[in-house]
């Protein structure tokens, strides 16, 4: 097993058994993604993504009042990336 591995296995074997830093209700924010074609699993995971993208913000120092301009910019990449496709 090459290291790279190694070190990949651990950090998933660390980050299974560490608590949540910050809990989240998720059918408090579940009404927010009503529209969206996705199963309650997905929204889930989605919820939890969301959870830790602000968490990470947080961990990095980053100002609050510049998440919203951090976040449209994430959002807007799959969109354009969209562009063209035909469902």
């Amino acid at each position: 097993m090459e290291d790279q591995d190694r070190y990949s296995e651990r950090i998933r074997e660390v980050a299974e058994r560490a608590e949540p830093v910050i809990d989240i209700d998720l059918d408090r924010y579940r009404p927010l993604l009503d529209g969206l074609d996705i199963s309650d699993t997905q929204a889930t995971e989605l919820l939890l993504i969301i959870r830790d993208i602000m968490v990470m913000m947080i961990d990095l120092n980053v100002p609050a009042e510049s998440w919203g301009q951090i976040t449209d910019s994430i959002i807007q990449l799959p969109v354009a990336d969209s562009v063209g496709l035909n469902s």
